[in-house]
């Protein structure tokens, strides 16, 4: 038993009678028990407990609401550098291949490669397509550096293959930029490049729509949440 003070006269009376014993105040019109698991609620309490309810939704919700936005922004940056990668791997791939030709017939020819190689690499069109490529590969370092840190939000299987597919960017564009060594060092090096390139892109594309999903829509934010909100239910 605990001492409270009555409403109406303010002196000191027990919190289980039902009215004040100094004024005649019938408690039971300021005063709704409500017996939870044996434990007394006055409304005071239960709109605490209502408002600390609340709270704590509003907490969860927020904190799930920017887990998806970093999901969100991480996915959008991966995809925006994968379809670079795509395009500037495209040309990358026709300068190889294009470059391994012309070494090998130039051989089968007689005449000198490096000569043959020099005149391709001039060419107006060969020089955009290297000029592209280097643009590409600086805008990717400052894409890549954004993914970094990103990191603590990426899921680490995705984070590990996208640092690979950029490892095989560089290497492959590197090669398209300067090709060294024999024809047949040149020409292992060329599928070896392509094909870890093509390998580790498919492993993005695939991991980016299973653990995040729902890229390359150009879907906004508010459009992105709606759809993950969906896929629960």
């Amino acid at each position: 038993m605990a001492l409270i003070n009555c409403p109406e006269c303010n002196q000191k009376i027990s919190d289980t009678s039902d009215k004040c014993i100094h004024c005649g105040y019938v408690l039971g019109k300021s005063r709704k028990i409500v017996e939870v698991s044996g434990i007394s609620l006055n409304k005071n309490n239960k709109r605490y407990l209502f408002v600390s309810f609340c709270i704590i939704l509003i907490i969860l919700m927020s904190g799930y609401i920017f887990k998806e936005y970093k999901n969100y922004e991480c996915g959008n940056e991966i995809s925006m550098s994968l379809s670079r990668m795509k395009i500037s791997g495209a040309s990358s791939k026709l300068i190889l291949e294009a470059t391994y030709m012309i070494w090998s017939s130039a051989i089968d020819s007689g005449v000198n490669f490096n000569d043959s190689i020099a005149t391709y690499y001039s060419d107006d069109g060969t020089k955009k397509l290297l000029d592209r490529m280097k643009r590409d590969i600086e805008i990717m370092k400052i894409m890549f550096k954004r993914v970094n840190r990103m990191e603590f939000f990426i899921p680490k299987s995705l984070y590990d293959s996208y640092s690979n597919l950029y490892s095989a960017y560089n290497d492959m564009i590197r090669l398209s930029l300067q090709p060294e060594g024999s024809l047949i060092t040149f020409g292992a090096k060329k599928n070896e490049v392509l094909n870890k390139f093509d390998q580790c892109y498919e492993t993005v594309e695939v991991k980016l729509g299973r653990e995040i999903g729902l890229f390359g829509d150009g879907l906004s934010f508010p459009a992105y949440l709606g759809k993950k909100i969906q896929s629960v239910f």
